[in-house]
């Protein structure tokens, strides 16, 4: 059987043959390589195409091909996952039979609350829930109670949930619905945090149908309405499914999320997005790193409830301890008191010493506890304080030709 593999590719100028080399290699860079490789080896005659901004490309190579069906593992368009439903829209339009969800299905499930008002329809309980759309005040109807969580209304999965989605009172429910705005440029969906059991359930096969013993996860509040859809397994390619049982534990564990610095896989970055096969990070020299869930085994959130930075400070070995610190815890205090920076430190700066003598210097430490996010500028501005203070006292530096204050930030790893 004809079976074209469609999906959205770092490398949408390839060939086919390009692409059958990367199989043949085992690269496993895309999800789709595996599917390939199953179907081959099933007998099918299988052609690759990857899709970037352009849909021209792709419609010339099905017409070209000719294929029977399409297996369609397009995720996003041009970098958006809500544009996903127009690939299989532009697929049916064609008279191209595929795999998925038609464009109708992916278009209402991703809207949160369609979905919810179709279910109620149905007579299916749901959360109750209303929408907060951008440009209108924030008004909490009576029926909701808190606790309350707060999402975006048309993001995949997780994106946009983190611990402080929850909310229980009326102040952080503005809070976190202007959060929403502002980074999703989208309404938010706000509803009833409901406690309790998820039941997810894996199906597997062709003309018949077989089900999956059901597995029960006792959920707790914030995992309760993690938006986590469900874990169904139906592809046989090993790589494939590694990914997406790695990727359920990560948002199930809600070991990090969309804006969170972390390093996993020996790359560091911004998440940019995360699906349940994916991660995709944004390094500082713009670089964007896409990393299987399957390569993910340790991960160090750099931005999880609060980052640290430590300050080396090395001065000549003759200058007096005593004052050396009172200088510094000075420096702290000053700056932990100041109106621009009050709300990026959490804690009294501290100043626990001598870290290191060698070489006629002294080393000091000074350990400061920011909000994610903020340790880079808060570091930059102590180091211009020490300076200054330093400066003004005649405090003489350490090795000359070393740099005056060495930094380190760093943050506890998941």
């Amino acid at each position: 059987m004809k079976i074209a593999v469609v999906f959205d590719s770092l490398t949408p100028g390839w060939e086919d043959a390009e692409y059958k080399k990367e199989i043949a290699a085992k690269k496993e860079e895309e999800a789709e390589y595996d599917v390939a490789r199953a179907l081959l080896a099933k007998g099918h005659d299988v052609q690759m195409i990857g899709i970037g901004d352009d849909l021209n490309p792709m419609l010339e190579r099905l017409a070209a091909f000719q294929p029977k069906v399409v297996f369609n593992g397009v995720e996003a368009f041009r970098g958006t996952a809500r544009h996903e439903y127009g690939v299989a829209a532009v697929l049916e339009m064609h008279g191209y039979r595929h795999t998925g969800s038609s464009p109708t299905g992916l278009l209402v499930a991703r809207n949160k609350s369609l979905t919810k008002k179709i279910l109620t329809f149905h007579g299916i309980r749901v959360p109750a829930f209303t929408e907060c759309k951008p440009g209108e005040k924030v008004v909490r109807p009576s029926e909701l109670r808190f606790p309350l969580i707060v999402k975006p209304l048309l993001e995949d999965a997780s994106i946009g949930i983190a611990k402080a989605s929850v909310v229980e009172s009326d102040e952080a429910l503005v809070e976190r619905v202007k959060f929403i705005h502002e980074k999703f440029s989208q309404a938010a969906i706000v509803e009833e945090l409901i406690g309790g059991r998820e039941i997810y359930a894996g199906l597997v096969g062709n003309d018949t149908m077989q089900v999956l013993p059901l597995v029960g996860i006792n959920m707790g509040p914030l995992l309760a309405s993690a938006g986590i859809a469900g874990l169904a397994i139906g592809f046989g390619a090993q790589t494939l499914v590694k990914d997406v049982i790695n990727g359920f534990f990560i948002l199930l564990e809600n070991e990090y999320n969309v804006g969170d610095v972390v390093q996993l896989a020996g790359v560091k970055g911004a998440v940019e997005s995360m699906t349940m096969r994916r991660t995709s990070l944004r390094g500082d020299d713009g670089t964007v790193h896409i990393v299987p869930n399957s390569e993910i085994k340790i991960v160090s959130n750099l931005t999880r409830d609060w980052a640290q930075v430590a300050l080396h400070i090395s001065v000549a070995y003759n200058e007096n301890s005593d004052r050396i610190v009172e200088f510094l815890r000075q420096v702290g205090a000053e700056l932990r008191h100041d109106p621009r920076f009050e709300e990026d430190i959490v804690a009294d700066p501290e100043v626990p010493g001598i870290e290191r003598v060698a070489q006629g210097e002294v080393d000091y430490l000074m350990l400061v506890r920011t909000r994610p996010g903020t340790q880079h500028a808060v570091s930059r501005e102590l180091r211009r304080r020490i300076k200054e203070c330093f400066e003004k006292h005649n405090v003489q530096a350490g090795n000359p030709a070393r740099v005056y204050v060495l930094d380190n930030v760093s943050a506890p790893a998941k």
